[in-house]
Order: structure tokens, then sequence, then C-alpha cells
């Protein structure tokens, strides 16, 4: 029934439509007469207008005016003035009976609107109306055909029924799309509907019918493909024509499905079809209809992705020579796209995909043997370094890409030595591919003039020697040859800095220095293990390059590098001397530090203050380290000398302090000094504790504050020592220590009185106490009566500073 009212709807709204377009075609009599009736009314008033501006506002003039447009012009008989508005009153009791409507609606408005604007009106309204109308019969119809296949109904006739449907709304659509223009809106609407039914249809034919799912699918794809064809066609619409090729991806499929081919087909005709559409677009753009040129340039790259991705996540289901296939067909596919577009994205993608798929055949073809697919590994991706070498060559624009996959490539190369491990000639394999790397590598690094893609040749330099010297040499090379080696390296290095880096770009110089500290580092671990007259060898000419580089690289840091193997060099020189233990450090910081500080004077001489700053600090810290960690050795000779190393330290800094006419370089030095000193007197006698030593500091500090101009400050630090060390040495040990409290702090009271010192003062007077009643604590009345005097004293102190104050 549904069906039924979508027809007499359609009837319905095409007879309105032609009886209405006959209508516009001409004009009502009621339309005629109010416009001519506003005409003449308004060429009246012009006229009218025109009179007064000549000035002819006589009776004659405006009679004969009037008279004119009562009876025509050239009028000889005049109107009497009643007579003119009785004559306009009666033209619009005239007008109102026999205008419609619309008319009398119309009249006031055609002063600022014309005729033609009016019908336009009303046919874009009419227009909507029929679309109206017509999405009414769609929505129908959807209803009809939904209620249609619920009934119980013969299956035959809910297939029957829903073809019906769909072939008249897509039948529909068309022909109103093509004779009626002005109802394209709802022709599009109808044509849509049609077409998005077309896949439920096919559904209905699987369910409903015999025929079978694959069948059903092929079926639904041809007539899809058909429709949507013509449609994208008829309406030249981009979205349909998209759908267009995703039909034809399914006929593909569907043809797969019937023929019951294995999965893997699937992805190759769904990818063949886009290579198929872009060869066709590639040799003659004109054979395919404009609509078309953008959804078969796009598709692929959208379905052939796709297609990728789901055969990689059905890899249990596919074989080798599967993924052969697939990769090869999306190789063939990108090729194209890129003789078609000539990006370079969809070059590099077919290059990834040609690599891969070389990569499958010969895995196939090695049948699983490791060795030999690593050489293919590593044949590949060398090709693939060659070709952008070469594509570098031809153009320099290409640079810039071209050095990420130049980058790939190596990487490649290196990962191609995990495939050597099986084969007996793993070392000749091995050494065969690093060198391949290191010509990649030095070969890149030109042609790209980028100095970065040499260090996978620095790291191919520095794997060959322990491959060639230690396991294909035979007898195996002592590791000094390899330390030689190392050192080698390191120094062409520091000479290709000179000679050409350090006048070439900063990543130029960085990659010479890193590649310089590098190889250097390396020959110092190896040196650790030779013996000892090999690690005094390889550490000193560590220490000559390494301050050489620190100048040429300037990098003043490695001074201080070159420093510290200077000390390992002397160390094991001093080893093979066969300098005794005890004495081994020792002698060690005692020539090292003479030797970096003789170098320090030179950097003096030079005035080159970063330098010396470091050789100096250098000095200061093995001669500490030396003598702090042997102050308290067993042998007193050692106890000694460290010692005297301190008073040596102390010399350096009053030196320093002498140069820079600096006197907290001094202060330093004194104090330093102060330090060894005691250490030498507590070797010479044991028997000293640390109230001399307290004394002793706190004459230093006080003599120092003096030179100094700071005596108060400093005087209050060397007393606080006195008092700490001789009152805890009084509490512990007796009265003898008790009585030097006591008169040392009388001593302190009697100065401060005497230079007004009033702090001096109060401090003596509070330990001499403190010490008193530390006398008098067996007397109990002594104690009472002193306690009582000073309480006496406090108030007496107090009234008096009262008074003062009053």
């Amino acid at each position: 029934m549904g069906f039924f009212i979508f027809l007499l709807i359609i009837i319905a709204v095409i007879v309105i439509w032609k009886k209405t377009s006959g209508n516009s075609s001409g004009e009502g009599d009621g339309f005629d007469y109010a416009k001519g009736y506003w005409d003449g009314y308004r060429a009246f008033g012009e006229k009218l207008q025109d009179h007064i501006a000549a000035g002819n506002t006589d009776d004659n003039s405006l009679r004969k005016l009037i008279d004119e447009g009562v009876s025509g012009p050239g009028a000889g008989h005049h109107t009497p003035d009643g007579q003119v508005n009785e004559t306009v009153e009666q033209g619009l009791q005239e007008a109102a009976p026999t205008a419609n409507a619309d008319a009398r609606s119309a009249a006031p408005l055609a002063v600022g609107r014309s005729q033609q604007q009016i019908i336009e009106d009303d046919e874009r309204r009419s227009i909507r109306n029929m679309n109206a109308l017509l999405y009414m019969a769609s929505f129908l119809l959807v209803a009809a055909g939904a209620a249609f296949i619920a009934a119980a109904v013969p299956d035959t006739a809910k297939v029957f029924g829903l073809w019906l449907i769909v072939l008249a709304f897509y039948g529909v659509g068309l022909y109103l799309h093509n004779s009626q223009p002005k109802l394209r809106p709802a022709a599009v609407a109808f044509t849509g509907t049609g077409l998005a039914l077309l896949p439920f249809a096919g559904i209905a034919l699987d369910q409903y019918t015999a025929i079978g799912a694959a069948a059903a699918w092929l079926l639904t794809s041809v007539v899809g493909l058909v429709a949507y064809a013509v449609a994208a066609l008829r309406l030249q619409n981009q979205v349909v024509s998209y759908l267009t090729l995703a039909f034809v991806l399914s006929l593909a499929s569907s043809g797969v499905a019937t023929a019951a081919l294995p999965i893997m087909w699937y992805f190759v005709v769904i990818i063949g079809v886009s290579l198929l559409a872009n060869v066709i677009a590639t040799l003659n753009p004109d054979w395919l209809p404009k609509i078309f040129a953008e959804p078969v340039e796009r598709t692929g790259q959208i379905v052939t992705p796709f297609a990728l991705l789901a055969s990689l996540a059905l890899f249990d289901r596919l074989s080798v020579t599967d993924y052969q296939i697939v990769f090869s067909v999306a190789t063939a596919h990108y090729l194209v796209v890129w003789i078609q577009t000539r990006l370079y994205l969809f070059e590099s993608i077919a290059r990834s995909l040609l690599h891969i798929t070389v990569l499958l055949i010969a895995w196939d073809v090695v049948n699983g043997d490791g060795v030999q697919f690593g050489i293919v590994f590593l044949i590949a991706a060398t090709l693939q370094a060659v070709y952008s070498l070469i594509s570098v060559a031809i153009t320099s624009d290409r640079k810039a890409n071209e050095s990420l996959w130049l980058a790939v490539a190596l990487v490649l190369q290196f990962v191609s030595m995990a495939f050597w491990s099986p084969s007996e000639q793993v070392y000749q394999l091995a050494v065969m591919n690093l060198i391949t790397v290191l010509v990649t590598s030095l070969v890149s690094a030109v042609y790209i003039r980028r100095s970065v893609f040499g260090s996978a040749g620095l790291v191919a330099l520095a794997i060959l020697p322990f491959i060639v010297g230690r396991d294909i040499i035979m007898p195996p090379l002592d590791w000094g040859w390899i330390v030689a080696y190392f050192i080698a390296v390191a120094s062409t290095l520091l000479g290709l800095y000179y000679a050409w880096a350090r006048r070439h770009s900063t990543e130029a110089q960085g990659f010479v220095s890193v590649g310089f500290i590098s190889f250097l580092t390396i020959a110092g671990i190896i040196g650790v293990m030779l013996d000892s007259a090999g690690q005094s060898i390889t550490f000193s000419i560590l220490t000559v390059l390494l301050f050489a580089a620190s100048y040429m690289l300037k990098q003043t840091a490695l001074t201080a590098v070159a420093a510290g193997t200077l000390v390992v060099a002397v160390w094991a020189g001093m080893v093979t001397a066969d300098v005794s233990s005890m004495w081994l450090a020792v002698v060690t910081g005692l020539i090292s530090a003479g030797m970096v500080y003789a170098y320090q004077w030179l950097t003096v001489a030079e005035s080159d203050t970063e330098r010396q700053k470091i050789l100096l600090y250098g000095t200061w810290i093995i001669l500490g380290v030396t003598a702090i960690t042997h102050l308290f050795a067993s042998d007193i000779a050692v106890r000694t000398t460290a010692a005297l190393i301190i008073v040596i330290a102390a010399l350096t800094v009053a030196a320093e302090a002498y140069r820079r006419k600096d006197a907290q370089y001094g202060e330093v030095a004194a104090y330093v000094a102060t330090f060894g000193m005691q250490r030498l007197v507590a070797v010479a006698w044991p028997e000293l504790n640390l109230v001399f030593y307290a004394h002793w500091w706190a004459i230093t500090v006080v003599v120092i504050a003096y030179l100094r101009h700071e005596l108060i400050p400093r005087a209050v630090i060397a007393m606080g020592v006195i008092t700490t060390i001789t009152a805890s040495y009084a509490l512990l040990y007796g009265e003898g220590y008790s009585l030097l409290f006591l008169v040392e702090h009388l001593a302190l009271l009697i100065a401060g009185f005497v230079y007004g010192k009033s702090w001096a003062v109060w401090w003596g007077v509070v330990a001499a106490s403190a010490a008193v009643l530390y006398f008098l604590r067996d007397i109990a009345f002594l104690a009472f009566a002193f306690l009582g005097i000073l309480l006496i004293g406090i108030v007496i102190w107090r009234l008096s500073k009262s008074n003062k104050a009053e």
C-alpha cells in the first residue's frame, strides 16, 4: 500500500508542478488590472510634479492635465474638480472586486518590488513545497518497505519488494534529476536512498533466497557498480564516485569469494584494483571520466595500506609466498603512483616495499639459511645506500631526504652482523661487513657533506682491530699492538682536525673531536690490561696527546684529563722501577705534582689563565691526596714525608699568593703550613696533646688577624678554641689544666681592661669565676660566700648602670 501511496504522491506532485508552471508562464487578469492602475497613478503624479516645477499651476493648466489623465492626451473637455475625485474613488472601487487576493496584497508592494521578483518568490515557494512532498513520499516508501519485509509474506516476495523499492527510488530520482531541474534536491535524495538501500537488498538476497552468500555478494556488487557509476556520471557527485570505487573493490572481492580462492587473494585483488586504476590513469587519463580522476588517485592510497596492515594481522594464515605476492603487487602499485605523481613520499614507500619484497623472496629462496639471508640483507641495505648516493649526485635537492635513507641503510648494515654467528667464517664475514659499513659511511659523509655520517665508519674502525687482531690473525696479536692501533687512529684524527676540521663547520669539528676522544679512551682502557712498562708508555703517550689536543681542540678541560693520565703513567713507571709498595704512592704523588706544577709555570709565562688554574688545582689535589692518605702510615718516615708534602703544598700556595699579590692565598698558605708543621711536631713529639696544638692554632689565627687588620672577630674565634679545648682537658685530667685555664682567662681579663675591650673583660670574668668555683668545689662555705659576693656585685653593677641612664 505504501508503494502505491508513493506513486500517487509522485503523480500529484508532477501534475501540480505542471499546472503551476503553466500558470506562471502568463499573467492573471487581476494582476494586469492592478499593475496598469498603479502604473497610471504614478505617471499622473510624475506629470503633476513636472507642472509644479515649471510654474504651470494656474487653473487652466491643471484642468488640462486632469482631462488628459481621464480622457487621454489631447482631450478637449474639462472635468470639474469634484468629478476628478469621484473618478479616482470610482477607479479604486472598480479595482477592488476584480483583483484577486494575491493581487491586492501585491499591488502596494509593487512600488518597491518588480513583478518578476514576485513571480520568482512564488516559484521558489512552490518548489520547496514540491520537494517537501517528495521527501514525505520517500519516507512513506521506506516505511512501506520495512512493513512489507516484516509482514507475513513469502521470502521471494520480500526480496522482490525490496529490490522494487530500490529500483523505484533510484529510477524516480534519476528521472526527476534529468526532467525537473528545480526538483534536483529531492531527486538527489531519492537516488541516494536507492543507492544506500542496495547493500540491504543484497543481504535480503542472501537471507531469503538459496543462491548463497558469495553469489548474492557478486550479484549485488555488479548491480551496485553499474548503479553507482551511472549515478556518479548523471549527478556529477564526488561522494558517489568514491562509493563507485568501493563497489569496484567489492566486486573484485566477491569474485574471490565466489571462486573460493585463498584469503591471500582478497588482499591481492584489492591492491590490484588500485594498481589497475592507476595504470589506466597514467597511460591515458582521458579513458576515465573526470569525476573519477580524484577517487582513482586517492582510493589506492587509502586501500593499499589497509590491505597490507590487514595481511600482517593474519600472519598465522598466510605463508611467506603469500606475502611475496601481496608485497609485490603493493610495490607495483606505489611505483605506478610515483610515476603518476612524482612525489618523494610514494617513491620512498615503493623503495621500502621493494626492499621488504626482496627480503621475503630471499628468505624463501635460501630456505631459511640465516647466513645466506644475511648476505642478501647486507646487499639490499647497501643498494639502498647506493641509490641514495646516486640520487644526491644527480640532484642536490634530494640531499635532505636521502640523508634519512642513508642513515637507515647504515643501521641495516650493522644489523646484518647478527646473521654471521652460525657460519664457520663468522669473523671473515664480520670483517667484510664492517668494511662495507666503513666505505658506505665515508662515501656518504663526502657526498652528503655531513661528517656525522662518518660516525658509523668510526665504529667500524673501532671494532675491526679486535676481530682481525685477536680472532683472524694467528697467533693473536698482543694487546699492545691494538693499543698502538687506537693511538695511531686517534693521532690521525687529531692531525685531521688541525689540517681540515678547524677550518670547516662546527659539526665537522665536533665529529673529529668525538672520534679522537673515543679512540684515545679505548686505548686507555685497553692499556690498563698491559704490563707496567706498557702502561707507562701508553699513558705517557696519552698524556702528550691530551695536552696537545687541549690546545688544538681548544678544550682546556682536556688538561685536567692529561694530568690524570700523567699520574697513571708515573705510577706505572714507578712499578717498573720496582719502587716499594710503601713509597709507591708517595713518590708517584711527588713526581706527578712536580711535573704538573712545572708545566703550570709555563702556562703562567704564556698568560694562559684558564689552563694555569686547572694545573694549579691539579697540583694541590695530587699533593693533598698523597699527604692525607699517608698521614697515619705505620712507617715514621712515610708520615714525616706526608707532613713535608703538606708544607710543600703550603709553599706553592704562598708562591701563588706572592705572584697574585692576594692576601687570601697567603692566609690559606699559613694555615696549610701550620697544619703541616704540626704534623711534623706530632711525629717528633707524639706525647703533645690537643691543648698544645689549640694554643698554636690560636696564636696563628691572632697573628694572621693582626696582619690583616681583623683582630677582634678572629681573636674571639681563637679565644673560643682555647677556652673549649682547655676547659675540656681541665674537666677530664685535673688541676694542672684548671690552673692554666684560670691564668689564661685572668690574662684575658687584664688585657681587656687595659685595651678597653668589654667583651674580653666579661669573658675573663665569667671564665675566671668558673675556674675559681671549680677550685672551691670541695669547700662549701667559700663557694657560698663567693656566690653571695658575685650576686652583690651584679646588683651594684645593675644599679650603677641605672644611675647612668637617669
